[in-house]
Parts: structure tokens; sequence; C-alpha cells
């Protein structure tokens, strides 16, 4: 779940069956939290990286353009 909260980029990491929160991540910079969670978690897909990354960067835009984001 990617959401924002202040002037941040709040990230939640959940698991696919019961939504359990596993990881959280925040910072203002999409490109440096993508990296960061792919890291973490080196087995992630690749559709889902660049979908990850896609969202990460419309949440950083929002934020610059004080715009609501709501995770697609």
């Amino acid at each position: 779940m990617i959401e924002i909260e202040n002037t941040d980029i709040l990230v939640k990491q959940t698991t696919p069956g019961s939504g359990e929160v596993i990881a959280t991540y925040s910072g203002k910079n999409a490109m440096n939290l993508a990296r960061k969670i792919c890291s973490d978690n080196p087995s992630i897909q690749p559709s889902h990286a660049v979908y990850l990354g896609i969202e990460l960067g419309k949440a950083m835009i929002a934020i610059k353009e004080d715009k609501n984001y709501q995770q697609l």
C-alpha cells in the first residue's frame, strides 16, 4: 500500500493472504524507495517492480504539486 503522509511517501508491504503489514518504508524520493524495496525483496517480480516504480513516481509528483494521491 502506498500513501502520502505529510510530505513523505509511505509504503506498507503486506502479505498476500492476510494483508498483515510486514515492512514499512518511507521517504521523499521515489527512486530511492524503489531501490530499497527491491533490494530488501530480491524475489520481487519484474512486473511488480515496474508497477511499484510508477506508483511511487505518481506519489512523489502529488507531493510536489500538493495534490491528492490514490494508489490504483
